[in-house]
């Protein structure tokens, strides 16, 4: 997205600016452990999920809301909102960012994909796009 005019004054150089970008959001994921803080939640909610659509029952550790709002298995699909800047985060915490900032009204997917032909009902596969 490009810079307002009013903003070319702040920023005369897009790479100044790119580079003041970026530091901001690094600094939400920029160790394993904040990373975990930032994006962990999300991960455990897709995670949780990913399990029931799988097994078709809960986890041992899932509270009374959790099986309230996860007791159908034949649900394929969960949509999630968030800002461009969590989108940056979960692309950081996998070591998927490019270094580019993710553009407004993007949106990252995670599929699962499985059982993957073998032998073993367990190989299951999650593509993020």
């Amino acid at each position: 997205m490009p810079l307002p005019d009013w903003a070319k004054e702040v920023y005369p150089q897009k790479l100044l600016y790119s580079l003041y970008y970026n530091s901001i959001y690094l600094a939400d994921t920029g160790t394993p452990e904040l990373a975990r803080l930032r994006v962990g939640p999300l991960f455990a909610e897709l995670i949780q999920n990913m399990e029931m659509r799988i097994h078709g029952a809960p986890a041992k550790t899932w509270t009374a809301e959790d099986l309230r709002l996860y007791h159908n298995r034949s649900v394929k699909s969960y949509l999630f909102s968030a800002h461009h800047k969590a989108n940056f985060a979960v692309l950081n915490s996998l070591s998927l960012f490019d270094g580019d900032e993710p553009p407004y009204t993007s949106a990252l997917i995670f599929e699962l994909h499985g059982p993957m032909g073998s032998e073993n009902e367990k190989d299951f596969m999650i593509k993020v796009q």
